[in-house]
């Protein structure tokens, strides 16, 4: 290869160089040993506002408009010169005209002229601003993310474990339709050996009716072992009220069954609740009353549902976010859907029987997202 030719490759390469630092979307710039400054690129022209021909010789500081960004800028430069070290470093914040504040990445790499010997700069600033509040965004999401978590270990923590004793079963699930639910359901032992078993239903889901949950179920745990089941209701509602925000209001049904197998049932706007008999007779009951949190005195209704279980009897609790499941053709699931279930299940009861309904009702939805809290509790006196 030929002198010339060689020379030509080596301007066209410069060429090139050239080409690509003017066509660089971040900020290129060549600085003296007194930080003058020597050449830009055409992305830190339009940076600073100005013609490459009255930038070049200027000192950073007479071209900055964030004279505290300039100061910095300028004593990092010389820093690193006199290392004549290459650094990376991220400045900021820098106050953008219009007052908000951008954040930069700078490269730098010492070098010396090749006829002087005089140290220089050469550097390569990088806009950060958008990859810092991307990192913060993630930084808040990761946190929300994990309090998140917490809420829902907090929550789960306050539901109970399966009880089986000789003479009941006891199952449930509660599957919030967000990260938090509404939806809550307790069972607690009463002085006379009887058993309470209760599942409410706070309207919405989150955070909001989450806390308001767990504070109906720490007012029942102290109201239920005391009261008869309807004053314990009533008393529950009286104390809320003044907890409970203008739209907001709690459906709650609340049952006591006996080892002799007298049941007591009494609802406050949360139902129907399912009987289902050995034979596979099933009765709804109503509620009795209206909802927690609709007036500020609570009329009694109805009295409380009396009925005796023989054994192999089951009573099925559940929210209304397991009866309003819709399928992708927008179907509803409703009470049918699951009294048909239960048909289908005759022979089973307890746990089992949590469980294919459950499956039922997945089934059923076929991945369509639940818009709702679903909680379901089976109660089996006598299980056979």
């Amino acid at each position: 290869m030929s002198d010339d030719t060689i020379e030509k490759a080596g301007e066209l390469s410069e060429g090139l160089l050239s080409m690509l630092i003017e066509l660089l979307p971040d900020y290129f710039y060549v600085s003296d040993s007194d930080m003058r400054v020597v050449y830009v690129n055409k992305t830190a022209s339009e940076y600073f506002g100005l013609p490459k021909d009255e930038i070049v010789g200027k000192n950073f500081a007479d071209i900055e408009p964030d004279k505290d960004f300039a100061r910095r800028f300028i004593e990092l430069g010389r820093q690193i010169m006199a290392t004549g070290e290459p650094r990376v470093s991220d400045l900021g914040p820098y106050s953008e005209p219009d007052g908000t504040l951008s954040y930069y990445r700078r490269y730098d790499i010492p070098f010396r002229h090749p006829v002087t010997g005089e140290f220089m700069l050469m550097g390569l600033a990088q806009d950060m601003t958008d990859r810092m509040e991307r990192e913060r965004q993630e930084r808040r999401i990761a946190a929300m993310h994990r309090e998140m978590e917490i809420a829902q270990e907090i929550q789960r923590s306050l539901l109970p474990r399966e009880l089986r004793t000789d003479w009941i079963e006891l199952s449930g699930f509660s599957v919030p339709a967000a990260y938090a639910g509404g939806d809550f359901y307790d069972w607690l032992r009463t002085p006379d050996g009887s058993v309470v078993i209760t599942l409410g239903d706070v309207s919405g889901h989150g955070v909001g009716p989450a806390l308001v949950a767990a504070e109906c179920r720490a007012y029942w745990r102290v109201l239920a072992p005391s009261l008869p089941l309807q004053d314990a209701v009533v008393r529950l509602s009286e104390l809320i009220m003044d907890d409970l925000p203008g739209d907001r209001f709690v459906t709650f049904a609340a049952a006591k069954l006996s080892p002799d197998g007298t049941l007591e049932v009494y609802s406050a706007g949360h139902g129907p609740l399912v009987l289902r008999r050995t034979d596979g007779a099933v009765e709804l009951l109503a509620p009795h009353t209206l909802p927690l949190g609709i007036t500020s005195e609570l009329v009694p209704g109805e009295e409380v549902t009396v009925r005796h279980l023989m054994p192999g009897d089951t009573l099925l609790m559940f929210s209304d976010g397991v009866t309003e499941t819709f399928n992708p053709q927008g179907q509803l699931w409703n009470t049918d859907g699951l009294l048909k279930g239960l048909a289908r299940h005759r022979g089973i009861c307890g746990s089992d029987l949590l469980r294919a309904i459950d499956h039922e009702n997945i089934v059923f939805a076929d991945g369509e997202t639940p818009a709702d809290d679903r909680t379901t509790v089976v109660a089996a006196f006598r299980c056979k």
